[in-house]
């Protein structure tokens, strides 16, 4: 029944070509390695295929025999089908000195138990999804299980008791475990645990009806109440820690709190459209709710009228997006902001109140909508395969056309080289933006014009590239064919700047490491089909890290991958030290 949530990316081109500079854990034969044998820049029959320094590894790729200690992580993620979970080990490049690791998978820990409510036996199974979570040993890298709480309570297979769920996590760590209740008349509930092994009904019993913290109010507009505006809490640790309402025709709200919440000190509320298109105001307000003290006290905790003032009547806009020369910019996104900065009625003060917008010009460049009249900020971004670059603009945003217009994208080029200075083709070079020039120009809507999918570029036949792009600073990562012999490799942090010349970056890719290794449970038996995921334990960049979204190019600490074979063996290529200004 229990779901595994692996941390693992979705295998794709960022997975199958991985980069160089490297080291050899040692296993003096591999057959049946991940490595391709087809014969490339990288690859050798003999040491005197290879250049001085490297050395020729089973006939098939060259090789770094020295490299420095270097802290690694393996993420392992087993086949669904093995009954085992995903783990993390540490592991030091170059400090084996000709022992392969072996990598022992232990059974996980079964925890089955019913999800229920205090004094209400008609709640017996409560559905809803269980969260576990363990820190890595990888920044921002968590081993996550989960699973499904069931409505109705089943006899699992291996135990005599009916329950209401099962979930699978690696035996001694110490998880944080969230409940997300199916249903809005509950909220979340936290508490943390550690399982040193297999357990039977490890019930949660959310609190009575009565135990929980109501917390009621009106959000309001000088003094008549917004409708459909959908309120909740946030704890300490930035979690929900309420059910969500949406806000009736008089403006009002009710909610719940777990008084269990074990950070729950202090939360804050906030406040957005339940409809996006809906014009109604965003906001958090200040100063945050004391919950400690407030579930002290007997009754709800009224909010009262939480006012934002006046709303501004909403104009007739029009945005029209057009490049140097005056040409229409189509299928460009634009997203405006209206920040609410009057005076306001009450106790209360907004860390965050405006009202935004967002959508696609039509072919004529145009986007039509509706805004108050003000200070206003605009972000135009583009399509990818648009010449146009993307821009920037805050004013005063009245009736009427607003013309804004796109600068030129920028031709960035070189070629990907390998250690011996020759080109490689076939290779893809992904470009993922970490800053932009007008950072100082902060949307505070959920949705970001500015953080662009990463651009994708082909090398030819001589390894050559080029592309045109928006100004910024971009992470570049190579990522050679499968079968060049060569790994994936973080090649520069580039800043591209307005009015620059063309950048022409040669793109290193150094000589590997070959990282060998096996997988196996703990009875010796080997574990074939296992994703072993070579991760950086530290990866900083100077600007700011990418943030990682699964099954895309941006998982900022991956350096290469394997899969084990039906001996349960694997072996990577991976460059050991990568850019990291």
């Amino acid at each position: 029944m229990a779901e595994q949530l692996s941390c693992r990316s979705k295998p794709g081109r960022w997975f199958a070509s991985w980069c160089a500079a490297v080291f050899c854990l040692g296993l003096t034969a591999c057959e049946g390695a991940s490595i391709d044998p087809d014969h490339d820049a990288g690859t050798c029959h003999v040491d005197g295929d290879c250049v001085a320094g490297l050395t020729c590894y089973d006939h098939r790729v060259c090789v770094a025999t020295t490299v420095a200690d270097t802290p690694i992580v393996l993420r392992l993620t087993p086949p669904p089908d093995s009954g085992l979970l995903s783990e993390q080990f540490a592991v030091t490049l170059g400090s084996a000195k000709g022992q392969a690791p072996k990598l022992v998978l232990t059974p996980p820990a079964v925890v089955r138990g019913t999800v229920s409510q205090k004094g209400n036996p008609l709640a017996r199974s409560i559905p809803g999804t269980l969260l576990a979570n363990a820190p890595g040993l990888v920044d921002g890298v968590d081993l996550r299980f989960d699973a499904t709480s069931l409505a109705t309570q089943k006899t699992i297979a291996g135990s005599a008791l009916a329950y209401g769920y099962e979930l699978r996590v690696q035996a001694g760590l110490t998880y944080d475990v969230a409940f997300w209740p199916q249903s809005d008349a509950f909220p979340p509930h936290y508490t943390t645990a550690t399982w040193g092994g297999s357990i039977d009904a490890w019930d949660i019993e959310l609190p009575a009806d009565s135990e929980y913290l109501h917390v009621k109010g009106q959000i309001a507009a000088a003094g008549k109440g917004i409708a459909k505006l959908r309120v909740a809490l946030q704890d300490d640790a930035g979690r929900l820690c309420s059910t969500h309402a949406t806000t009736d025709s008089d403006g009002k709200f009710d909610l719940l709190v777990d008084p269990s919440a074990p950070t729950a000190v202090t939360a804050v509320l906030g406040f957005e459209p339940a409809d996006a298109k809906d014009l109604l105001p965003h906001g958090r307000v200040l100063p945050p709710l004391a919950l400690k003290d407030y579930a002290l006290k007997p009754g709800p905790v009224d909010l009262g009228a939480i006012d934002v003032g006046p709303l501004p009547e909403l104009v007739d806009v029009t945005v029209h997006v057009q490049a140097d020369g005056g040409a229409a910019v189509p299928e460009a996104l634009v997203q405006m902001e209206h920040s609410l900065l009057q005076k306001r009625k009450g106790p209360q003060t907004f860390s965050a109140l405006f009202i935004d917008v967002q959508g696609y010009v039509n072919a004529q460049g145009d986007f039509h909508t509706q805004l108050p009249p003000g200070a206003a900020q605009v972000i135009v971004q583009p399509a990818q395969k648009s010449p146009s670059a993307r821009t920037a603009w805050q004013g005063d945003l009245q009736a009427g056309t607003q013309v804004l217009t796109c600068g030129q994208r920028l031709p960035v080029g070189g070629a990907v080289l390998d250690y011996a200075s020759r080109g490689v083709a076939a290779s893809q070079v992904v470009l993922r933006r970490i800053d932009t020039p007008d950072k100082g120009l902060m949307l505070l809507g959920s949705s970001d014009a500015g953080a662009a999918d990463p651009i994708e570029i082909a090398t030819d036949k001589d390894g050559a590239f080029h592309a045109l792009v928006d100004p910024g600073t971009y992470a570049v990562w190579v990522l050679p064919p499968h079968g060049s012999g060569l790994a994936q490799v973080l090649a520069r942090v580039a800043d591209v700047a307005q009015g620059g010349n063309a950048a022409d970056w040669q793109l290193i890719v150094p000589p590997p490491a070959l990282l060998l290794g096996s997988v196996l449970r703990t009875d010796g038996q080997a574990v074939p089909g296992v994703l072993v995921d070579v991760l950086a334990a530290h990866l900083t960049l100077a600007q700011a890290a990418p943030v990682p979204v699964p099954g895309s190019l941006t998982d900022s600490h991956l350096l290469g991958s394997a899969v084990s074979d039906a001996k349960g063996r694997f072996e990577a290529l991976v460059v050991a030290t990568q850019v990291a200004h």
